[in-house]
C-alpha cells in the first residue's frame, strides 16, 4: 500500500463523491453565485462612476449657465 500525497484540491473534491446535492451545491451553485456576486459588484462600481461622472457634467453645466447669466446682465448695464 502506497501512502501518495494527495492535494487539498483533491480530498476536497473526493469528499463530496458520495453526495450528488452537496455536489451540485458546491460545484455548480456557489460558483454561479460568486459570479452574480462578481457582476453585481462591477454594476454597483458602474453606477457609482456614472453618478460622479454625471455631477461634475451638471456642475459644469451650471456653471456655463451662471457665467451666461453674468454675462448677459453685464452686456445690459452697457
Amino acid at each position: 500500500m502506497s501512502d501518495k500525497k494527495r492535494s487539498p484540491l483533491a480530498e476536497f473534491i473526493e469528499s463530496y463523491r458520495g453526495n450528488p446535492i452537496a455536489t451540485v451545491v458546491v460545484f455548480i451553485l456557489l460558483p454561479v453565485l460568486f459570479l452574480l456576486s462578481m457582476i453585481r459588484k462591477l454594476l454597483i462600481l458602474n453606477m457609482k462612476l456614472a453618478n460622479f461622472m454625471f455631477d461634475k457634467y451638471d456642475t459644469g453645466i451650471k456653471l456655463i449657465g451662471v457665467t451666461l447669466l453674468k454675462m448677459r446682465k453685464f452686456d445690459r448695464k452697457k
